[in-house]
């Protein structure tokens, strides 16, 4: 009995220790390159930022995103949410934030940014939210914290790796989310400031 109580003791352990090393590697900001794409782009000036998590989803869904707003001539200002990430959104028509839902809310990267930057100044915004399968909380903390934040949310689109994108769509799952992505491009492009 003694010995099964010691076994049961290691492995509540050693799944703390695991939680707390995914919890610190979701929550941690990665800085990337600043990319500006389609620089000589005359509709608008949009930054995209995006916090890649522990895969490449975010990075995807960006991607698209940003096919999309290069296809309507819009400038385009790309990186990574971090502390690097650009803060003086003047010159910016549009912000696009791809967010990752952990834990039933949006991540930490991104609600350090919107807190760093404090103001959007109305500046219209589109939140792309990834989850595997529910982003429902997720969805509404982060219009809030962009309301909360003085932008003006546009819309916010949940994208979801193990729950399907589009039931009558019957393309791979990514396939989806990514079309998705890109024809999120147009709302936003419409909304510019």
């Amino acid at each position: 009995m003694r010995r099964r109580n010691v076994v049961a003791l290691a492995l509540v352990g050693i799944l703390g220790v695991a939680l707390a090393v995914l919890q610190v590697a979701i929550e941690r900001e990665t800085v990337g390159p600043l990319e500006v794409v389609h620089a000589q782009g005359a509709a608008g000036h949009a930054l995209v930022l995006y916090h890649p998590g522990l895969s490449d989803l975010q990075r995807a869904l960006t991607d698209a995103f940003v096919t999309g707003l290069v296809e309507r001539d819009w400038r385009v200002t790309r990186t990574t949410t971090s502390a690097s990430a650009p803060s003086d959104l003047a010159d910016v028509d549009l912000l696009a934030l791809g967010v990752h839902t952990y834990w039933w809310a949006p991540d930490g990267p991104t609600r350090r940014y919107l807190a760093r930057v404090g103001d959007l100044g109305g500046t219209p915004t589109v939140v792309l939210l990834s989850a595997l399968g529910a982003t429902g909380r997720a969805a509404e903390r982060s219009a809030h914290w962009v309301v909360r934040h003085g932008g003006s949310v546009v819309e916010v689109r949940s994208f979801f790796v193990l729950r399907p994108n589009d039931e009558a769509d019957p393309r791979p799952n990514r396939v989806v989310a990514l079309d998705r992505a890109r024809d999120l491009a147009a709302t936003a492009a419409a909304a510019r400031r």
